[in-house]
């Protein structure tokens, strides 16, 4: 995909940003340098896949963009909004408005139907139910379910359940979808299919992505790679597709 057919142009101010990021967890008595002054910038529209082997910290990376987690040090911004001021139920209202999560495990509740699951976001929601539904239905149509509505996750496959997945990351109309290794659980077909989900979500919404993985067959398909190794940035193709090294890369 090239960076006008991403809805990017040169001007745009990046839709998330991390400044010098790091993040430590402690285990027993030692301490993992988990991110060690990552700086990148996504900007809308892209489609950017995070790469590097279990351990690298894309993970992570995508979990503190999300605002999942807090950094040890550093900055993330999102539409260019510092989050480290944020309170807790600021930080949750954030996610909720403007971030839509897809993880490697489905996380769908196994005594609901497909559209049920899809809904839960805005079941608290100050929103029509009826106008909720349809929504619900127009999505896991466009993703390929319309026949799989009243379906339990039992009775669906890996893939229709990670489909499932992403439609409900897409209901609350999301400015950036994070998906955290979304196709490790699948075989090959089923993984090369929701990576063509993605992006064709991205290339006819607009709809700006960011993908963790180890599997170089899936960044084959973004717009932008982002190498990762030891909790540092390694290497970023850059929107123009031309293979940076990173600043990181030396810290």
């Amino acid at each position: 995909m090239n960076q006008e057919a991403a809805g990017q142009s040169e001007g745009d101010a990046p839709i998330v940003q991390t400044d010098d990021l790091w993040k430590l967890f402690t285990l027993g008595d030692e301490v993992v340098k988990a991110l060690k002054g990552v700086s990148v910038a996504v900007h809308p529209g892209e489609l950017v896949c995070i790469m590097g082997p279990s351990g690298s910290g894309k993970s992570t990376m995508l979990h503190l963009m999300g605002g999942l987690e807090r950094p040890t040090k550093g900055e993330i911004y999102l539409e260019g909004q510092p989050l480290s001021g944020l309170t807790e139920s600021q930080l949750s209202v954030m996610r909720h408005q403007a971030v839509g999560f897809i993880f490697q495990s489905y996380n769908l509740i196994p005594l609901l139907t497909a559209v049920e699951n899809v809904e839960l976001p805005l079941i608290f929601d100050d929103v029509d139910s009826n106008e909720v539904k349809e929504k619900c239905v127009a999505l896991l149509e466009r993703v390929g379910l319309g026949h799989r509505l009243d379906h339990t996750p039992a009775r669906m496959s890996g893939g229709e359940q990670q489909r499932v997945a992403i439609a409900r990351s897409l209901i609350g109309s999301p400015k950036v979808l994070l998906a955290d290794e979304p196709t490790a659980n699948l075989d090959h077909a089923n993984g090369e299919a929701i990576v063509e989900l993605l992006t064709t979500l991205n290339s006819e919404m607009g709809m700006t992505t960011v993908i963790s993985t180890h599997d170089r067959s899936v960044a084959e398909h973004a717009s932008r790679v982002i190498e990762m190794a030891d909790g540092k940035v390694i290497a970023d193709s850059g929107a123009s597709g031309n293979p940076l090294t990173s600043s990181n890369a030396s810290a």
